[in-house]
């Protein structure tokens, strides 16, 4: 099925999309970042990956694609084209399915 992208323009998209995939990293793996800088995540997860080759190592990319966009539209006032927005989309839904049950019962 075509993803539908909602009507809310680029800005309340992208920070809704930051924000829910903050929360969920948040949530499913244990990593505080809601509170952290994209800059401040990336650094602590690198650090965390030389140690643990998680779930999160195989989607570093994505989600710093995923997170610098979201910045950028965020606190540089860029306008993406309709493109970068539904791939900013399709990336976020196929990271949280890719990831869904791979760390379920983790404390």
């Amino acid at each position: 099925a075509e993803l539908q992208l909602p009507k809310t323009g680029p800005l309340v998209f992208t920070t809704e999309a930051s924000q829910i995939l903050r929360s969920y990293i948040e949530q499913t793996f244990n990593i505080g970042m809601t509170r952290q800088t994209t800059t401040e995540f990336f650094s602590d997860l690198n650090r965390k990956i030389i140690t643990d080759q998680g779930p999160l190592s195989s989607h570093i990319e994505s989600l710093k694609q995923c997170l610098s966009l979201c910045d950028l539209v965020k606190f540089a006032c860029f306008l993406p084209e309709g493109g970068a927005v539904k791939a900013l989309a399709n990336n976020v839904r196929t990271f949280i399915k890719q990831t869904r049950n791979t760390n379920k019962g983790a404390s």
